[in-house]
């Protein structure tokens, strides 16, 4: 209805520390979502989407999702990928897909846009100092997000550290490729990660995973 339109979804509350006053913003991270994040000029909305908001806002070290088509595998990935830039400083995601090709179609099509549509990030956390190229996003807080491909190797991977790990399509990703990835978060000390992927056959690698 019109009145749950109109929520914000969110707790402000005014904390006192020493001589300063100061905000503290309590949420969910679907909540959180569904005020900052805009898709197609809209605030992200849930509707319709209500079984994903325990995945969205539950607490995972290690989370596999076994999809079928279009059940919005990569908008998860890329609400996740833009909340943890936002919300925590110089936080480093790494997004991996199967192809050139889909990781560039995921950058251009869903994080670039979602960011600067945001009026809140990009107001506070976007400008000409920090990276917005396609295979590298950066915030003014010091997030940073690397986008890569790895299908028959995993070199484009290598040398890269961050704390949250996301693969995309892993069903089409060679095994061998995984650990090689993951070492990525080697010196993360909370790491995170989300493999995403539909399973075409009983015979890979999300399977085996799961």
């Amino acid at each position: 209805n019109r009145e749950a339109s109109k929520r914000k979804h969110f707790e402000v509350k005014s904390l006192q520390a020493g001589n300063i006053m100061k905000k503290h913003i309590k949420a969910t991270k679907a909540d959180w979502i569904r005020n900052i994040v805009y898709l197609s000029g809209a605030k992200f909305d849930f509707t319709g989407r209500d079984y994903l908001l325990p995945i969205y806002n539950g607490k995972y070290s290690n989370l596999l999702l076994k999809f079928s088509r279009q059940c919005e595998k990569s908008t998860f990935l890329a609400n996740n990928i833009i909340s943890e830039m936002a919300i925590k400083p110089y936080n480093k995601c790494i997004y991996v897909s199967p192809s050139y090709l889909q990781t560039r179609q995921f950058s251009a099509d869903k994080l670039s846009p979602w960011m600067e549509d945001s009026p809140v990030i990009s107001k506070y956390l976007l400008s000409s100092q920090v990276s917005r190229q396609v295979f590298e996003k950066g915030m003014t807080n010091g997030s940073m997000t690397y986008l890569r491909s790895a299908f028959l190797n995993a070199e484009r991977c290598r040398g890269l550290s961050g704390h949250v790990l996301c693969i995309d399509e892993i069903q089409s990703m060679i095994s061998a490729n995984i650990p090689i990835i993951a070492e990525a978060l080697s010196h993360s000390p909370d790491p995170k990660s989300i493999f995403v992927g539909t399973p075409l056959t009983n015979d890979n690698f999300i399977e085996q995973t799961w």
